[in-house]
């Protein structure tokens, strides 16, 4: 398989060198830029993302390529020495540094390929996926950091990639990072929400159609599995995905192959699959709503983002970043951060931001607790989405009083009491519980009824 292009820096001070290096580089159909000293280097750093560097060891009198491997390695970029000398005192003290790998002139072909090679098949570095990581993913909750760093182990090789948590914790953001961590500006990060589109438009969505395909295809239509090629393809809430857009999506991901929707023509696309849910898919392989070898393919390393519920340390740390985000200094009176701190957030990160984006342009920057919304002030939202945040804080009073028991039994009633309608079947159905249930339900609605109207 040909190695992907890279963003390639050489280092070198003789021209004739570096011209004779960017030839063979750019024949190979890499993205070549040059400095002839320390400090033309840093300033191309500064503006470009390189994924590897051709340092010339002996640059100048005042300064030597050594110099620049530290800054080169915290930003993850491959870094090959390219001298005549091979001394072991310099080999060593090279390796010492940081490269990671040694070229002696004058170079050959094969040696060069070697380097691209080996930096094509060489995981990122761990200093600038933490960079990324820790300006991009605020987090101190050592469970959540130890799922991140297992992330580590992707980066050699192109297996699928799940992430798995409740709406607004940051998917999607932890999977852009993973991919600019590993390709840098060099590749397309395509991503796809499978909830936002239309079940019958989402095959088309994904694998492209031709003109006529259908009605309203009035011109062909390039799929994200196309654009994604060499890149990375991001699918969030793939539990969503309808069954026959799973068979045709585990067929592409095994074969890189597949035809877009009236067409008989192959296309190839070898793409990197990242993918992503908030529903449980276990119950929904169980419940054959999910295919288990579609399951297989998108699965590799895994991992599991818990809310903010969960990792409460966090919603401080990121109420801080959001408050300096604002522009404009901001003052949150105590009993107003005091809420804000004891809010569940049901809707995690995302429903955070899009807090203090609505408080933004208020006239006067001055928080108090009244001014926040009487879902933060009574830390009770309507519009809880996870599955493990059911239980209001009525509830959890009702528990501390009368047990879990009483507890069920009494929503168990008040179920019943919606749903009830005089037509039994249809309750039992709606309800999903059994004849006796129902008659025992029925039972002592009929006795709180009698109990209300007697004298």
């Amino acid at each position: 398989m040909r190695n992907p292009s890279l963003n390639i820096l050489i280092v070198e001070d003789d021209k004739l060198a570096a011209i004779s290096l960017q030839k063979l580089l750019q024949k190979s159909g890499h993205k070549v830029f040059w400095a002839d000293s320390v400090n033309s280097a840093r300033k191309l750093m500064s503006d470009s993302t390189f994924q590897l560097a051709f340092v010339d060891l002996d640059l100048d009198r005042n300064s030597e390529g050594f110099e620049l491997i530290p800054a080169l390695r915290e930003n993850g970029v491959y870094t090959a020495i390219v001298t005549a000398h091979s001394a072991d005192v310099f080999i060593e003290r090279a390796y010492d540094v940081g490269c990671d790998d040694y070229v002696t002139k004058p170079f050959h072909f094969e040696s060069i390929e070697r380097v691209i090679s080996n930096c094509s098949n060489t995981p990122i570095s761990e200093a600038r996926f933490d960079k990324l990581i820790s300006s991009e993913f605020l987090t101190t909750d050592q469970n959540l950091l130890k799922e991140i760093d297992r992330l580590k182990d992707s980066f050699r090789g192109s297996a699928p990639i799940f992430f798995y948590g409740p709406s607004g914790v940051g998917k999607t953001v932890l999977a852009n990072i993973l991919h600019r961590a590993k390709f840098g500006s060099t590749k397309k990060f395509i991503e796809l929400n499978c909830s936002a589109i239309p079940e019958d438009l989402l095959e088309s969505e994904l694998f492209g159609h031709m003109k006529g395909a259908f009605t309203g295809a009035d011109k062909d239509k390039v799929g994200k599995l196309v654009e994604a090629d060499g890149g990375t393809l991001f699918l969030d809430e793939i539990a969503t995905m309808p069954l026959k857009v799973q068979q045709k999506l585990l067929k592409a991901i095994a074969e890189k192959r597949f035809s877009a929707v009236g067409s008989n023509k192959v296309i190839e696309s070898d793409f990197r699959i990242m993918s992503a849910t908030c529903n449980n898919i276990f119950e929904l392989i169980k419940e054959a709503k999910f295919r288990d070898d579609l399951f297989y393919r998108i699965t590799g390393t895994n991992v599991t983002i818990s809310g903010l519920a969960e990792r409460r340390e966090d919603i401080g740390l990121l109420i801080s970043h959001f408050k300096s985000k604002m522009g404009r200094a901001f003052v949150i009176k105590p009993k107003a951060e005091e809420a804000l701190l004891k809010y569940d957030w049901p809707g995690n990160v995302r429903e955070m931001a899009s807090f203090f984006e609505s408080i933004k342009g208020i006239k006067k920057p001055i928080i108090d607790f009244n001014d926040l919304p009487r879902d933060i002030q009574t830390n009770n939202s309507p519009f809880r989405k996870d599955g493990t945040q059911l239980l209001t804080k009525s509830q959890v009073r009702y528990i501390e009083k009368n047990g879990l028991n009483a507890l069920v039994e009494q929503l168990s009633f008040e179920a019943f009491q919606a749903f009830d309608n005089g037509n039994m079947r249809q309750t039992v159905r709606k309800l999903g519980v059994g004849f006796n249930r129902y008659y025992a339900l029925k039972e002592r609605k009929k006795r709180k009824t009698w109990q209300a109207t007697s004298p």
